[in-house]
């Protein structure tokens, strides 16, 4: 049940993460760049919240987990927005 949870988290966090992408270049006329990183932050958090409220139900200091969960994504940011890796 768990990976099922976490696969619709996944597209729920990437569905919403690419629409905040779309309307900041479309109707924000936010440069690329900054668009995506503002979409992946997005989804970042979205992703964190759901995976760690339903996913695996964590009931731990939410402070610990985010310091350990946002060194993990700034890199996949900075690889992903800046350097032009194709990071999933």
């Amino acid at each position: 049940m768990s990976f099922l949870r976490f696969s619709a988290v996944g597209v729920i966090n990437t569905l919403l993460g690419r629409t905040v992408i779309f309307a900041l270049m479309r109707f924000g006329g936010v440069q690329y760049i900054l668009a995506n990183a503002i979409g992946y932050v997005v989804g970042t958090v979205i992703s964190f919240v759901l995976n760690r409220s339903w996913t695996f139900y964590h009931k731990g200091p939410v402070v610990r987990s985010a310091v350990q969960w946002v060194p993990c994504h700034r890199d996949r940011l900075r690889r992903k927005c800046f350097h032009g890796d194709p990071v999933p």
